[in-house]
């Protein structure tokens, strides 16, 4: 039987940004938290068929609606987690806003500061809290940050996103040796 495998952003510009990907794999214990920022309900409407797919083929899966952005809204998804499945073992964190190709003497301050807020710091706080919730549990687990090769690479006309995925990588590397 095939399982499904949901990747996505955990804010997104265009409803198109999720996607399932089908793999040839048992389907034994899958369990997906789906994130996003926004309530266009299109969007919404995605991700409800996304939960019903991966739980049609056997899997475990639920929505909840956050922005990474706000501590609140962070520390509720990991709480709610924790209460719905019982601990965290895993967390994937890819949560990313870009913005119009622009270069950095035409960046608008607005786009600069979402940009950030949502790739670097709400990186940071879904990090903290998952962290948290991982040292309370004491049993250890993995956590994944996506930074893309924007955090490795300049890219002409994306500076805010460049220098959010460059922070990532510090973030990541931060957090490695404060919880090895």
């Amino acid at each position: 039987k095939a399982g499904l495998l949901a990747l996505l952003n955990l804010y997104v510009d265009q409803p198109d940004a999720v996607t399932i990907y089908e793999f040839d794999a048992p389907a034994h214990f899958f369990q997906v938290e789906i994130v996003q920022t926004q309530r266009d309900p299109t969007l919404l409407a995605r991700m409800d068929r996304c939960v019903r797919a991966i739980i049609e083929a056997g899997g475990i899966a639920s929505f909840r609606h956050a922005d990474v952005s706000i501590e609140d809204d962070v520390a509720a998804l990991v709480s709610d987690t924790v209460e719905e499945y019982g601990r965290l073992d895993w967390a994937h964190n890819n949560a990313a806003a870009g913005s119009a190709p622009a270069p950095i003497t035409a960046q608008q301050r607005a786009r600069w500061d979402r940009v950030l807020a949502v790739t670097l710091t709400g990186t940071m706080l879904c990090l903290k809290h998952e962290l948290l919730q991982l040292q309370r549990q004491g049993t250890g687990g993995a956590i994944v940050n996506t930074a893309s090769v924007s955090g490795l690479i300049g890219q002409a006309h994306q500076s805010a996103y460049v220098a959010a995925k460059w922070g990532v990588i510090g973030l990541t590397k931060t957090a490695a040796l404060e919880n090895a």
